[in-house]
């Protein structure tokens, strides 16, 4: 932020004979704090502490608040703002329920809403014909509002939901067995999930000591370019499919970055605390007490030769492009992007297909694997590029499984038991094997539809090839290749 209101100020493009200034509080992500952070920059009340008294300088009211990061404080915040018309630009609240103008007038963000990001999702599972899908996701007003909005948007599409697991924030042992075998007993391999980094990592933990590894992970936006996943859990993670905001480089950014050092970090409790965090040491004289390492207390002191430039820390990430705006009306062009907002307060939405790809060190690579644009329209609005994409399983087809929850009439006895062996099996529909580790597929790959002549619908929904085959029961034998166009 110190470095986007600086190159602000020294151009003459943005803002010309105008300066910027800041004043600058920790919410520590929690309600009460940033609702009391808020109050006292709107209304320029001197910072307390640190010996200041009373008869300090007022500071000047800040005429605009940039934040909060969750959608649940930012909605806290806008609550307590809203009378005074202060405006609220937030750079990561994503929560469709903020677009309301209605009880949110004076919101506004840099952040797509999570209403494109679910149309991008519900595309994307339409697109590989996943018609079984499991949901899950954190208790928060992001993950509900977007699984109630992914749940309607896909069901343009047929989409079934195997289950719809919401966890609570706090994951006991009992929640986290619960969420677990939920996984476990579904027949669905492809999963959802609304969650963030730190949610993901307490799920991924338990599905690794029960052994659930087979799992094709869609992630939201949240956790779909979270590098810190990978090196812990790389083996349940390779082949993940997630949209991330579109990426851009900001220029001299990485520089402005780099060149911190433990002297200049002094200057900020903010910067203060994250060198301490990376680079597990003391900088002299520091009050930091948010401890997050369990040997924090015995850390030495910062030698002073620490470099950002041999750490991988998403605050070095100079691609992640985040252009902030005060006016509703604002429409530039910067780094070849529009700055511009709808009549919500919401940014044009355009997102990256990210593929999570081991590399021959393992180390993860994120490959852009397609693109999804919400101002195209909807036969061009998601683009993929399949040939690139790298499966969990090392095939799509492995993920393509259909659920059936409908009655099936007298007359489709046979089916009916193929079927049951399918699920039994836990099988994809679109297999045909007594061994679980071999499947002979039907369709031919690239085709977007599995139908053809000869198949029965059921219930309106799913195709079931006719095609005459072997009654013999538990199905020893498999249909002739020649079945199978």
């Amino acid at each position: 932020m110190t470095f986007a209101v600086k190159e602000i100020n020294q151009r003459q493009d943005l803002l010309p004979n105008l300066s910027l200034g800041y004043h600058i509080r920790d919410s520590f992500d929690e309600i009460p704090l940033s609702i009391k952070g808020s109050l006292v920059l709107v209304n320029g009340q001197p910072e307390t502490g640190r010996g200041a008294s009373c008869t300090d300088v007022r500071r000047q009211p800040s005429p605009v608040i940039v934040g909060d990061a969750a959608s649940g404080v930012s909605m806290a915040v806008l609550r307590t703002l809203t009378s005074f018309s202060v405006p609220v630009v937030s750079y990561f609240s994503s929560c469709s329920c903020l677009s309301n103008k209605k009880d949110f007038p004076t919101f506004m963000r840099t952040m797509p809403s999570d209403q494109f990001q679910i149309k991008a999702l519900a595309r994307l599972v339409h697109y590989f014909q996943w018609t079984w899908v499991g949901v899950i996701g954190v208790e928060s007003d992001y993950a509900r509002f977007a699984i109630q909005l992914f749940l309607k948007e896909s069901a343009r599409y047929n989409v079934c939901p195997a289950y719809v697991h919401i966890y609570p924030i706090v994951l006991t042992e009992e929640a986290l067995r619960e969420l677990v075998n939920t996984i476990r007993a579904s027949t669905a391999t492809v999963i959802v999930s609304f969650s963030a980094e730190t949610d993901m990592r307490t799920v991924l933990k338990e599905c690794r000591r029960q052994n659930i590894t087979h799992v094709q992970w869609i992630a939201s936006e949240a956790w779909a370019t979270s590098k810190s996943l990978w090196g812990d859990y790389s083996d349940i993670l390779q082949g993940t499919l997630g949209f991330a905001i579109r990426k851009g480089e900001i220029p001299n950014l990485g520089n402005y970055l780099r060149g911190l050092n433990t002297s200049t970090v002094q200057a900020s409790d903010f910067l203060t605390e994250f060198w301490e965090e990376t680079f597990n040491c003391q900088v002299n004289g520091s009050l930091n007490i948010h401890i997050h390492k369990e040997d924090a207390q015995k850390r030495g002191p910062c030698s002073g030769r620490e470099s950002l430039d041999n750490v991988y820390t998403s605050y070095a990430d100079v691609t992640q492009l985040r252009l902030l705006s005060y006016m509703k009306r604002t429409n530039f062009t910067t780094l070849g992007e529009d700055v511009r907002f709808d009549e919500n307060g919401d940014p044009i939405a355009s997102y990256d297909l990210m593929n999570w790809h081991t590399t021959k060190d393992g180390s993860l690579q994120l490959i852009r694997v397609g693109f999804y644009d919400a101002s195209l329209r909807e036969d061009r609005d998601l683009v993929i590029n399949e040939s690139v994409i790298v499966w969990h399983r090392g095939n799509k087809y492995l993920y393509v499984s259909i659920g059936v929850f409908l009655p099936i009439c007298v007359g489709m006895a046979h089916h009916a038991r193929l079927l049951t062996f399918w699920l039994l099996l836990k099988l994809p529909m679109w297999c045909w094997s007594t061994n679980k580790d071999e499947c002979i597929y039907q369709g031919e790959e690239g085709t977007q539809s599995f139908y053809q002549d000869g198949d029965v619908i059921l219930g309106g929904l799913f195709p079931l090839h006719y095609s005459p085959v072997s009654a013999v029961w538990p199905f020893q034998s498999k249909p002739a290749q020649t079945e199978y166009k």
